[in-house]
Order: C-alpha cells, then structure tokens, then sequence
C-alpha cells in the first residue's frame, strides 16, 4: 500500500523556496550578517593552521579560479574547494556561534557555501543574504525535527550538508521542485562522522563542515544534471539513519516563513565549546567577586561542577591538544584562573602544555546535575563551587551561558562583544586592524554590495 504520509522533504523545500529577501525581518538579516562575520573572522584565523594550509596547497594545481579562500595567498579555487576549506578553517578555534534548539551549528556549512557560490555567480549582497537565510532554515530546521540524533553523529558532517545545499540552491535560484530534489539527493552525502574525534582531539574532525560543504554543493550540481534521490529523502535516508526516533515533521514545518531560526542563533564569546562557556564565565566572576589574591590556582583545594548532561561529558583533565582542551571543562576553568583569559591562546597548544594548568585541570570534578538537564534547552544551568584550601567555598551558578538570542544583556553589548571578537581573530590571522574594520563595515552593510566580490577580495592576504 502507497505510503499516505506527508512529503517532510517537499513540504520544507516549499516554504524555503517562498523565502524572499524583500520580505526578511530585519533582525533576520542583521543575525545573518553578523554569522557571516563570524564566519570569516573564525576563518581567517584559522587559516594559519599548517594542516589548513597544506590542504589548500594540495588543492592549488587542480582548481578552477572561482571562488576566495578566506585568510589565503590571494590564489582562488573551484567554489567547492573553497567552501571546503573556508568552513574547516572557521571552527579550528571554536568560535563560531550556533542554535541550541537543534544542538547544532546552523552557520558553518550554509555560509561557506553561499559565500562560494555567490562569488561565483557574480551574485549581490542580498543574493548572499537569502542564501544565508535559507541555509540556516534549512539545517536548523532538520537538525530540530531530527532529535534526538544519534549520539556517536556529530552535526558538522550530518545535518550541516543540508544547510549547504539550500543555500546553494537558494543562490543559483532554484524553484522549490529543484530544492526538493536537491535535498533528496543530499539526504545520502552526509559524512557520518564520529564525534569522538572531537574528545579526543583528532582534527579530521574540523572537516567535517567543510565536506558538509562540498557535498551540499555537489547535491545542486547533481540536481542539476538529473540526478535523482530517494523520495522523501530528509525523512527516509537521512532520519532513518540518523534519528533516533525518526523525524518529526511537526517541529521540521512548524513556523516554516515566520519563526526565522536564524534570528535564534547565539554567538560564542569564548573560545571554546558552548558546553565550556557557564563554567568559565562563573569561574571569571568568582575571581572578580573575590578580589586580587583570593582565588587563585595556590588557593584551590577541589572544584565540584554541577551541569547539565552534554557539558558533563566535556570531563577530561588530561586534554592532548588543542582541540580537544575547547571540549574540556576542567581546563577551561584551570586556563582562566591561570591566565585570565577565554580566547584563542588559552585554548592553545602553549596552554594545553603548562603544567600549572594541567595540576589544576586535576582538580576538577564535573558532573551531571539531572535538574538542570531537564531544563534542555529552554536552559542549560551551571553551577561551580570552588573550595579553598583555607576552608572557604566560592560558588555560583548561571542558567545560560551570555551571548544567546534571549540573553539578558543589551544587543548593542552583545554586538561590541561580538566586534572584539571577531577582530582579535583577524589578528590572529594576520590581518591589520584598519583592514579588519573595512571588513566588518563591508559586512555590516552586505546588503549594498552590487557583486559579493567587493567582499571576497579583502580576505585573503595581500
């Protein structure tokens, strides 16, 4: 007998395909464009990484002059190229934003790949805009309808090919039967790739966007050419393998043209896994409380870190890299107190490597707080309680980390925070600081741009 269920795939692929630049919030629109800031300052910081940089240099004789790699010699690759690499190099310092209703990072795929397309297509800043849009519509919706995932699947290879392949479709203009077939097609091209690599700091994991990337785009080429999928795709191929009770295609449809997901996002401040972010900022706050001197890392006899499941399990003491110390809450917590600091160089191989940090580290005990894993993900709780070695208790608790959509601090804060941000890892890349500000303002005002290119040319290095 005929399956009588809804079509999910084509459901989705119709009201992503409605979506019109004109008719954008504008707090939509100002979150996509701060995303894509994100994107391109996490980028070119990343860029520096050497098995970035020698993935590119493998890639050079190849391709074709379509598209920049961002924090590159200048040279262009084939749109894919680029997007694969520019989606890697971004979350090599996990710093780059995400949504924690599909527990995911709906930016890292979409954006690479709209960027890549639009360059190019020649295409306008609104043309990148919607494309954006679409993409983080897209993988955030899945990602949603799709939870639980299961565990061992880490997003960046898994839901983040759809969103690529939305905004692709999205920025060469693909009506909503070819977006449906284009998500059918790349129901089957994720990368399933494990997220133990990430605890264990194995850094094929900083691919997996960017194959997300190049697979998403792949999928609109293959539409393109005739291609076809499984019928259903996002629910069948893709929800069947990945889901854990398949899809539920309430949450995937609800809102679909008026609830942007977008405009939900929130934005990392720290460099390091969101899980990480309510352990350092009460960590951050207890020192400032207390005063010089008082908690210091000779003060410390024990910390006890009460937290929801998924940041329970960022529990290592012993992190061997740095990537795997952005998913170690004890080092987190032993970087501030040693270096007073959350960004990129606490996160490093250099503190990775000190053995103060590394004594500290072993003081921590974290542990899951079923409380405040209830309150997923309306709220993710933390609580941190450090005990003294002169019998003092410093303790505090946050019921979500700062940075968030529905935070309490003012946005124009929030901006200015994002701001420094981003410009300290332009720094980090190499890229001056007058230059840094012509890109922000570039950004800033995306939806001016005639040809996205105006953009594009000021990010790699002269």
């Amino acid at each position: 007998m005929a399956d009588s269920r809804l079509n999910a795939t084509r459901a989705l692929a119709e009201g992503i395909a409605r979506l019109d630049y004109e008719a954008l919030p504008e707090k939509v629109l100002l979150s996509a464009k701060r995303c894509l800031l994100e994107i391109v300052s996490g980028a070119v910081a990343g860029r520096a990484t050497a098995y970035i940089r020698d993935m590119d240099l493998h890639m050079a004789e190849s391709a074709a002059a379509e598209a920049t790699v961002i924090g590159g010699d200048g040279r262009r690759r084939c749109a894919e190229q680029a997007a694969m690499l520019n989606a890697s190099s971004a979350v090599v310092r996990e710093f780059i934003g995400g949504h924690r209703f599909s527990y995911s990072m709906p930016v890292i795929a979409s954006i690479p790949a709209a960027l890549a397309c639009a360059e190019r297509a020649k295409a306008s800043g609104r043309r990148l805009l919607k494309g954006m849009v679409a993409g983080i519509e897209t993988h955030a919706r899945i990602g949603m309808a799709v939870l639980p995932m299961r565990r061992e699947f880490h997003p960046h290879g898994t839901v983040a090919v759809f969103g690529a392949a939305a905004a692709a479709a999205a920025v060469e203009g693909m009506d909503a039967a070819g977006l449906e077939r284009v998500l059918d097609i790349a129901s089957v091209l994720p990368v399933f790739g494990h997220r133990r690599t990430t605890f264990e700091g194995g850094t094929v994991r900083n691919f997996y966007p960017g194959f997300a990337a190049y697979n998403g785009m792949t999928a609109v080429k293959l539409a393109m050419s005739g291609v076809t999928g499984a019928e259903d795709g996002v629910r069948t191929c893709f929800a069947e393998i990945a889901g854990e009770d398949g899809l539920r295609e309430d949450v995937l449809l609800e809102g679909l043209g008026s609830r942007f997901e977008t405009s939900r996002n929130y934005y990392k401040l720290h460099g390091c896994d969101r899980h990480l972010h309510g352990a350092v900022e009460i960590t951050k706050k207890l020192m400032d409380e207390a005063g010089e001197g008082v908690l210091t890392p000779d003060a410390v006899a024990k910390v006890e870190v009460e937290t929801y499941l998924r940041a329970s399990r960022c529990d290592s003491k012993r992190p061997v890299n740095a990537l795997a110390s952005q998913w170690s809450v004890p080092h987190g917590i032993a970087a501030m107190l040693v270096l007073h600091r959350s960004d990129a160089e606490a996160y490093s191989e250099q503190a990775v490597a000190r053995e103060d940090i590394r004594a500290l580290a072993s003081l921590v005990e974290v542990r899951e707080e079923p409380s405040f894993t209830a309150c997923e993900p309306d709220r993710r709780p933390t609580r941190v309680t450090f005990h003294l070695k002169d019998g003092r208790r410093l303790s505090g608790e946050v019921p979500i980390a700062s940075g968030e959509f529905d935070s309490a601090e003012p946005d124009e804060v929030l901006e200015q925070k994002l701001f420094e941000k981003c410009f300290s890892l332009f720094k980090l890349g190499g890229m001056p600081r007058e230059r840094a500000e012509k890109v922000v303002e570039k950004v800033m005002s995306l939806e001016q741009l005639s040809e996205v290119r105006e953009l594009t040319a000021m990010l790699a290095r002269p």
